[in-house]
């Protein structure tokens, strides 16, 4: 089973017994097949890194990664998701 809490007096109650039945730590994180890789998603800096072997490390440099791929819109503005 899975345990959820961010309640301290809750995780100090449950883990009393921690000695007798060792927890076993549990990470979710969602991936999918994208070009025969298993990335993360939704897409972050991991996700960029695997689909273009880059090694992109700071919001900073996403930035600046994302401007220089990014293609602007007729006009200088898009109206709607599908002109970007």
């Amino acid at each position: 089973h899975l345990f959820h809490t961010s309640l301290d007096r809750v995780y100090k109650y449950i883990t009393k017994w921690q000695d007798s039945t060792p927890w076993k730590r549990y990470d979710h994180t969602v991936v999918g097949w994208l070009k025969d890789k298993l990335l993360p998603i939704p897409v972050n800096i991991n996700t960029v890194n695997g689909l273009f072997d880059s090694h992109i490390q700071t919001s900073a440099e996403m930035d600046e990664w994302l401007k220089s791929v990014q293609i602007p819109c007729e006009g200088g503005e898009c109206k709607n998701a599908e002109e970007m």
